[in-house]
């Protein structure tokens, strides 16, 4: 089954991947140009008021990764998680793929004496 982070996030409002992929290209494109000379902004604003800055949770991987180019070899959690396959043994989040091992297992708690 593949799943993008969006349908984790959105529920009934699930992104298809070709939809969050023309997204993220939008997304890339609008902070490549802002601040730049002719930059122009959308015209398609929503407003918003009595706002503030909040934090909301947003799916990832968390596991041991080797040999990580920015942390080396530890336990993580990862940057948002955009792409999912865990037939295919792979992974995308906002920074890198990654290739899925074995998935955490709970301690088997029920044993003999």
């Amino acid at each position: 089954m593949n799943v993008s982070a969006a349908e984790f996030e959105y529920g009934p409002r699930r992104l298809q991947r070709e939809d969050l992929a023309i997204r993220l290209e939008a997304l890339a494109a609008d902070l490549r140009g802002v601040g730049t000379k002719g930059f122009t902004l959308s015209t398609s604003f929503v407003d918003i008021t009595d706002w503030s800055l909040a934090v909301r949770p947003t799916a990832c991987l968390e596991g041991f990764v080797w040999d990580h180019p920015t942390v080396g070899t530890e336990r993580v959690k990862t940057s948002e998680l955009y792409y999912f396959d865990k037939k295919a043994g792979i992974a995308r989040t906002l920074s890198r793929w990654y290739r899925l091992g074995q998935p955490y297992q709970p301690f088997n708690l029920d044993f003999d004496f």
